[in-house]
């Protein structure tokens, strides 16, 4: 992977990362998408799976764009 991550311009380049976490009811996944420009949190979700589709990535784009 090419880690030089000099973003020049928002919107342009975005990190994803996936957590998990013990609960005393079982397993959350807490997603975060983070914007390389700013290093700016954008789109935080927690969920009980790691499924693709629980991170709609439309929703995450336009809610970025939007703000």
């Amino acid at each position: 992977m090419n880690r030089e991550f000099t973003v020049i311009k928002e919107n342009t380049a975005w990190v994803q990362t996936i957590t998990h976490i013990r609960t005393g009811q079982g397993w959350l996944y807490s997603t975060l998408v983070i914007d390389l420009f700013d290093r700016k949190v954008f789109k935080g979700l927690l969920s009980n799976t790691m499924r693709a589709k629980d991170t709609n990535r439309f929703d995450i784009v336009q809610s970025r764009i939007n703000h």
